[in-house]
C-alpha cells in the first residue's frame, strides 16, 4: 500500500508582505516512524519546506510553498492508494481542502484522511469538503496506523479510536 503524507504550503494575507514561518510537521514524522516500525514505507511530501523559496499570490493571500502543479506532480509520480493531510492550523484550513482536491484530481479512488488541531475540533466542518474522506481526531500515530492496517486487510474500520 502506497502511503503518502502531506503537509500543504502556507499562506498569509497578502497585505503582510512576509513569507510564512517553516516549521517542521512532526505529527507527520511521528505518524511515519510508527507506520515504519509496521513494515509499511510511507512518504512525507512537506509542500511548505520543499518550496520555501517559493512565493505566490493567489486569491491575494502570499503563498510559501510548492504550487497546485508540483504538488500534482508529486502526488502522479508517488501513486499513493492513501494520502495524509496535516491541518496544523484553522487558518490553514482552505490550503488542505485545495490538497484535497488536488488527490482527487489525480485519482478518485485514493483515500484522502485529515487530522490534525483543526479537524480534531471540528470534524463535521472538515467533513463538509468533499474531497476528504475521513477525519482522524486527536493523536494519530496509532489511530492512522489501524486505520492503514484495516483498510488494507478490507475490514471493519468504525472500530478505529477518533475516526470520523
Amino acid at each position: 500500500m502506497n502511503i503518502l503524507l502531506i503537509n500543504p504550503p502556507n499562506c498569509v494575507p497578502k497585505e503582510w508582505k512576509f513569507p510564512v514561518h517553516v516549521f517542521q510537521p512532526m505529527g507527520l514524522a511521528y505518524i511515519a516512524a510508527n507506520l515504519e516500525k509496521n513494515h509499511y514505507k510511507p512518504a512525507i511530501l512537506d509542500a511548505l519546506a520543499s518550496g520555501w523559496e517559493n512565493e505566490f499570490v493567489k486569491d491575494n493571500l502570499l503563498y510559501t510553498g510548492l504550487s497546485d502543479d508540483e504538488i500534482l506532480s508529486k502526488i502522479i509520480e508517488f501513486k499513493p492508494d492513501v494520502v495524509g493531510i496535516t491541518a496544523p492550523f484553522t487558518s490553514q484550513i482552505k490550503n488542505v481542502f485545495n490538497v484535497a482536491s488536488i488527490v482527487k484530481k489525480v485519482n478518485k479512488k485514493i483515500v484522502v484522511v485529515v487530522g490534525g488541531p483543526h479537524p480534531t475540533i471540528q470534524p463535521e466542518q472538515t467533513l463538509a469538503c468533499s474531497d476528504i474522506d475521513y477525519v482522524i481526531r486527536g493523536e494519530g500515530e496509532y489511530s492512522f496506523l489501524d486505520f492503514i492496517k484495516k483498510t488494507e486487510a478490507k475490514s471493519d474500520i468504525t472500530t478505529v479510536k477518533g475516526l470520523a
